[in-house]
């Protein structure tokens, strides 16, 4: 674990008013939870933190996507609020299904009621510590 200097405790501070979460400033900084639990206990994290560094994610996840060959990218926030996946668009001829998601506590479980025949589903996380990416393809085999 790393020690907590002033410099240390500054940005973990920061990351925390940025709306990161425990794990996330533990995996960026190499500091404990009970750092985290006891440094950063105060400190207030808005919902427009998070969902603006969410909504962040999502506006750059489509030009990710372009850059890794995707077509014809449809924004599905833009058509539903709250829909259950967040890109459509089409790669080598097939077409995806895109949760674009911040979150290291994704529950992926909760995505199976919404696989639709035909399409290939995906989980594409930003990495917030450092701004990569993973895209990672969903499969579903009944048993």
């Amino acid at each position: 674990m790393v020690r907590i200097t002033e410099d240390v405790l500054k940005k973990m501070r920061e990351m925390r008013k940025a709306g990161y979460t425990y794990r996330e400033i533990r995996n960026a900084l190499g500091v404990s939870e009970w750092a985290c639990i006891r440094y950063l206990r105060d400190i207030e994290v808005t919902r427009s933190a998070v969902g603006k560094a969410w909504k962040e994610a999502e506006k750059k996840a489509i030009k990710f996507l372009q850059e890794k060959g995707f077509e014809e990218i449809h924004d599905l926030n833009k058509i539903s609020p709250s829909p259950y996946w967040d890109i459509l668009a089409k790669k080598d001829g097939k077409w995806w299904l895109i949760d674009v998601t911040i979150s290291e506590g994704k529950k992926l479980g909760a995505k199976i009621p919404y696989f639709v025949d035909g399409y290939i589903h995906a989980i594409l996380y930003r990495y917030l510590n450092n701004g990569g990416w993973k895209l990672v393809a969903l499969s579903v085999k009944e048993i």
